[in-house]
């Protein structure tokens, strides 16, 4: 792919150079036999027409850059970066037309795909990229979106793909599709989600203009997870001012697996439906969990994390307001749905009233 020799693109911008970068070649060839067909492609350039090899696996190191040293006037980029008009630049002065793997780079995966041999996508970006035209290839056995690795990408790149590392990372933001374009003006940046605009952040755009969710991510090892009786109060926990009096509740969650890898759990909650631009869910806790065949995972919910500011029909997060001047955010009963990771694994629902929040006929109260 055209970044397999990559050193500067590796690190984004704004980094220190010169360095001594490891490439994503060079990374592979510390793990592996490798064989490099066909003719170096540019970044917006045409795909070469390799033969196929006679290899166990395909490699594709594929992305964006996040410079352009022919061009490093911002201001001239739009009309004198090829990069930037390719839609391969994503760096200052430069709007990338789409998100969308560059036509070129498509183009190969799809060759590399027909071969009959598995195949790794490998992304090098710092912003989404919509994979929807070739993710579901068939022959397309893994992706690993690697964001700017740094200067030992190359070297994280070898260990992760021959499994000396299990990937445990989770993605740091939405993958959303191309079309989602279409429908958030550059002059609007409001988050809720109203007739004709599907809202921004991971918190309140439907799932229908995802790709892959904030918090996606796979592992070589299996995991299962399960909610734990709980049959006794744990450690207590003291109620704070701002509670005013409330319940909060706890859930404990099981993770189990073969003990080959880290993990991060993650926790989101998703309000009752019925709100018109409401909030779809947001992050309230997670955990890193270092290998183990077995982990307990305590989660613990206060009155504030079923609270929202309630605006007419509509409703917000209630992290985004600071002023004090701004209306105080409000319980909103009813059932609400904690999920464990995007998509989710488990989940379970709590009920919210008045008084607070349960889990079951016998929460645990705090």
């Amino acid at each position: 792919g055209p970044l397999r020799n990559a050193t500067q693109e590796l690190l984004g911008n704004y980094q220190a150079w010169p360095v001594d970068v490891v490439t994503p070649l060079d990374g592979l060839r510390k793990v592996a036999t490798v064989l490099t067909p066909g003719d170096d492609m540019e970044l917006c350039g045409t795909a070469p027409a390799p033969s196929r090899p006679d290899a166990d696996a395909v490699i594709i190191v594929a992305g964006l850059t996040g410079d352009d040293p022919k061009v490093q006037d911002p201001d001239l980029r739009p009309k004198d970066s090829k990069l930037c008009k390719g839609g391969c630049l994503e760096g200052e002065g430069c709007d990338r037309p789409n998100i969308t793997l560059p036509k070129g780079q498509e183009e190969l995966v799809r060759t590399a795909a027909s071969w009959n041999l598995p195949v790794v996508l490998v992304l090098i970006s710092g912003g989404a990229l919509d994979i929807s035209s070739v993710k579901d290839l068939p022959n397309l056995a893994g992706i690993m979106w690697m964001g700017y690795p740094g200067q030992l990408g190359g070297l994280a790149l070898g260990q992760l793909l021959v499994g000396d590392v299990s990937p445990s990372g989770r993605l740091s933001q939405t993958f959303y599709r191309n079309q989602y374009l279409e429908h958030v003006p550059m002059n609007d940046y409001s988050f809720p989600a109203r007739a004709g605009y599907p809202g921004r952040g991971y918190r309140f755009v439907q799932d229908e203009w995802v790709l892959y969710p904030f918090g996606f991510g796979l592992s070589y090892d299996t995991f299962s997870y399960s909610w734990e009786q709980l049959n006794h109060p744990m450690d207590v926990v003291e109620a704070e001012d701002e509670d005013e009096g409330l319940r909060g509740c706890r859930l404990q969650l099981q993770v189990t697996s073969a003990g080959k890898s880290d993990v991060s759990v993650l926790f989101f909650l998703r309000p009752p439906s019925g709100h018109s631009g409401a909030l779809q869910k947001r992050l309230v806790h997670f955990e890193r969990l270092n290998a183990a065949r077995s982990h307990s995972v305590p989660v613990t919910f206060r009155p504030r994390d079923f609270a929202l500011y309630l605006d007419g029909n509509d409703a917000r997060d209630a992290s985004d307001a600071s002023d004090a001047d701004e209306p105080r955010p409000q319980l909103v009963t009813g059932t609400w749905t904690v999920e464990v990771n995007q998509p989710a694994d488990l989940s379970h629902e709590i009920v919210v009233t008045e008084q607070g929040c349960s889990v079951g006929s016998a929460p645990i109260l705090l």
